[in-house]
């Protein structure tokens, strides 16, 4: 039976497409992180730092000011994890709770199986805007430039795509707590992170320093009317089960 224990953090990372100009047509947005105790036996933290400036931590995900119609544009920003995991059954889960009551991008649609990513402000009946992550370790060689492009499917298995990991995928869907869903927004455990989309898509170890990139497909249909995207629950949740 999974179980949150009592003392830990679970972190709630504000995102918004904004940048010095919002690139979908509204003013610059700022969203401040927020950190929730949940519970936790197990170290870790996380902390936002700027693409061009990898030195330089911030508080917000952003997307720079031509991103309108553009598939799977890379944020400005990615994340810095650092964890301790050297038991079965300790896990760190990614996802977004866009139904969340007190949300400034709640969304108010129909209830479907793609809920995660950035909701409309203006519309927020419409289908969120579809975001991915990328997660490599700290004993990568790649170039940060090229990490951060997630420039087509994220469950691609050739061109970039092939070293993407997953959709996010949000809390309010009727399908979160159905197989493949619980492995598949499980970033980190004791058998590693999460390279791919696949069960078998998991591998190194539980211990270490881990970066995850961000993209968001602003071709998507519900990226057609211009206006604020955005979502402050963005989740990273550790746990026990």
């Amino acid at each position: 039976m999974r179980k949150l224990l009592s003392f830990g953090i679970a972190l709630v990372i504000g995102v918004c497409a904004a940048q010095t100009v919002f690139a979908l047509g509204v003013a610059n947005s700022t969203n401040t992180a927020r950190v929730t105790l949940q519970g936790l036996p197990f170290a870790w933290d996380i902390s936002i730092r700027d693409v061009a400036s990898p030195a330089t931590s911030t508080t917000t995900i952003r997307w720079d000011a031509n991103s309108m119609g553009i598939a799977w544009k890379a944020s400005t920003q990615y994340i810095v994890l650092n964890a301790t995991i050297t038991t079965s059954g300790y896990k760190i889960k990614l996802y977004t709770r866009n139904k969340e009551s007190g949300s400034a991008y709640k969304y108010v649609g129909a209830s479907t199986v793609s809920l995660g990513g950035l909701v409309s402000v203006s519309s927020p009946t419409a289908l969120p805007i579809p975001m991915a992550w990328r997660m490599v370790d700290a004993s990568t060689t790649t170039a940060f430039s090229t990490l951060a492009a997630i420039t087509t499917n994220p469950e691609a298995t050739t061109g970039d795509g092939a070293y993407a990991s997953s959709y996010i995928i949000d809390k309010g869907q009727p399908n979160f707590g159905t197989a493949p869903n619980p492995d598949y927004c499980t970033i980190l455990n004791i058998n590693g992170m999460k390279y791919g989309p696949g069960t078998a898509d998991r591998g190194g170890s539980g211990i270490g320093r881990f970066y995850l990139f961000f993209s968001a497909n602003f071709a998507a249909q519900s990226a057609n009317v211009a206006g604020e995207y955005g979502t402050d629950t963005l989740t990273f949740q550790g746990f026990t089960e």
